[in-house]
């Protein structure tokens, strides 16, 4: 209730009562507590606010997100010849592949400017700064393939490329090795472009990544905000074909296989659809982004499957093969914290917000399920400790039975 005090202030106040009965159960009065909760009230009125104004936010971006990655696309589609093109994802050791060619195109044609320059001496032909910049760029392109981490590759190589460009174009070309310098410059504007195409790829993957994960955020934020909807009888079968349906186009920017085993696909659960299609959204998300190839060659791959078990109820399982979750972070529930990311999910720059696990649990629990993690080396040989090889991980996810 809002009210004004005696010295006109305006507060807002709680009133808690019951009433008072006498022997013969006449009411006789009431007894309780006024309390000001004033400060209360307008922090959650702040937070209603602040949820209609992020849920607004995170919607926009979701559009962005789409025109972003049309974008990215068409660029792709403007700069040629795409080695990569009909590819469902693009693994580093497929573009260092594909890079090796171009760069040796380009070390083959330094090593043809240097021979000539050096045979007719560089002051007759080319500035002396230039060419020791020139000579030091094919040491550097030989050694790209030295790195440690290919992560570090493409940019390491992106750059050097870029600096021979800048020299090429500073060079006052005479006629003797006119058609020599034109043909470096060509070669470095061909892997310049190759280098591209990979970033722009990733960026598409990426937006392709993240968008899910802004839905999902938004959903997650507007939960307590949304108008009560109707609990109705669902098939488990649709509600796993929904979230493999929304998951289609990033599974196959990953290129991960999706494999169902659902045996009781006609088992009735009564739920709000949205909210759990969205849990086993979030699931099935985590699958393919911490994904691993079993073997060369081999495509990657998440196995849903669907189970009854002695206390009716149904569980719905997603097991992938790829990133161990460090038994610790099961054992003392780290991985359904708020905001908690894994010590191990950044592996490959895997990108995420750490709601997905949480907001899948609490789902469950809303509707007299649960959610657990299981997390055990893929191959038996291994210690449950080493986590420089593969994990099988199984995300179970239970709902009660409808029984009619």
């Amino acid at each position: 209730m809002r009210v004004k005090t005696r010295k006109g202030r305006n507060i807002v106040i709680e009133i808690n009562a019951r009433v008072l009965h006498d022997r013969n159960n006449r009411i006789i009065g009431r007894a309780g507590v006024v309390r000001d909760i004033s400060e209360e009230f307008a922090l959650r009125e702040q937070v209603k606010e602040f949820t209609v104004d992020i849920g607004n936010v995170l919607h926009s971006y979701s559009s962005i997100l789409i025109s972003v990655h049309h974008s990215i696309r068409a660029v792709i589609d403007s700069l040629g010849i795409d080695p990569f093109e009909g590819e469902e994802t693009l693994l580093i050791e497929r573009e260092m592949a594909v890079l090796q060619q171009p760069t040796a195109n380009l070390i083959f044609s330094l090593d043809r400017l240097n021979g000539v320059v050096t045979a007719r001496g560089v002051s007759n032909l080319i500035q002396q700064n230039q060419w020791l910049e020139l000579q030091h760029s094919i040491e550097k392109l030989n050694h790209v393939k030295d790195i440690p981490y290919l992560e570090f590759r493409l940019p390491t190589l992106r750059e050097i490329v870029q600096h021979i460009i800048d020299i090429c174009r500073k060079i006052e070309v005479v006629k003797q090795i006119q058609d020599m310098v034109l043909q470096v410059r060509n070669a470095a504007e061909e892997l310049l472009r190759i280098c591209s195409l990979i970033n722009l790829h990733y960026a598409s993957d990426a937006i392709i990544a993240i968008g899910q994960q802004v839905r999902s955020l938004r959903e997650y934020v507007i939960f307590g905000a949304r108008k009560n909807e109707p609990k109705i009888a669902c098939k488990i079968g649709e509600l796993i074909f929904h979230a493999v349906i929304k998951m289609e186009e990033f599974a196959r920017s990953q290129g991960v296989v999706i494999k169902t085993k659902v045996n009781t696909p006609n088992i009735y659960v009564k739920v709000v659809e949205r909210d759990v299609v969205r849990a086993l959204t979030n699931l099935l998300h985590n699958a393919i982004k911490y994904s691993w190839c079993r073997n060369k060659g081999e495509s990657l791959w998440i196995l849903i499957r669907s189970l009854t078990n002695k206390d009716n109820q149904i569980s719905i399982e997603f097991e992938n093969f790829g990133v161990p979750i460090p038994k610790e972070e099961i054992s003392q529930d780290l991985i359904f914290q708020i905001g908690y990311r894994g010590r191990l999910s950044s592996d490959r720059g895997r990108m995420g917000t750490g709601v997905g696990l949480s907001d899948s649990r609490r789902v469950a629990r809303e509707y007299g399920g649960n959610m657990i993690i299981k997390s055990r080396p893929a191959f038996p040989a291994r210690r449950d400790d080493d986590y420089n090889h593969p994990f099988l991980t199984t995300a179970v996810f239970t709902l009660p039975i409808l029984t009619r």
